[in-house]
């Protein structure tokens, strides 16, 4: 509890607080009080949905700039891509290239990563190098695939 009074410091010419009667909570008193605590999880999650949408934005934002054309609407492609985010964390990938690529490779696919052999390979593999490396080599062999169907 502080109580500052002031009213006297609009009268003077320079004034200053005095923080002599402030004390500071130690842990102790912290502790005490931390079950009075309430943490508004819908405002964490929108933090959370938040940045997740900047990632996702900025990894599109790369893909334009890698020459990556889209076989379905941005719109689509982008809910799709949200849904690719909370899985690669599930299959281990936590650094922003493993999730870059899993977002890929969710976009590049016609169907949800989970439900094909990629994801069952993928898990097969310890490391997340291991796993960046086998997503990129399937996104390039992905990629390869459907120039040569298009004639490019």
């Amino acid at each position: 509890d502080v109580n500052l009074q002031l009213s006297n410091l609009i009268e003077e010419e320079n004034p200053s607080l005095n923080f002599d009667d402030v004390s500071l909570p130690t842990i102790a008193i912290l502790e005490e009080y931390a079950h009075e605590v309430d943490i508004d999880y819908t405002q964490v999650k929108m933090f959370d949905d938040m940045e997740k949408i900047k990632f996702i934005d900025n990894v599109f934002k790369e893909y334009a700039e890698e020459g990556y054309i889209f076989y379905h609407h941005e719109d689509f492609c982008k809910q799709r891509a949200l849904g690719a985010f909370d899985e690669a964390k599930q299959a281990g990938l936590v650094s922003e290239s493993g999730l870059y690529h899993y977002i890929l490779l969710g976009t590049l696919t016609n169907q949800e990563i989970q439900n094909t052999v990629y994801y069952k390979r993928l898990l097969d593999l310890h490391s997340e190098e291991q796993k960046i490396e086998y997503l990129k080599n399937t996104i390039s062999a992905i990629v390869m695939r459907r120039r040569r169907s298009d004639g490019i």
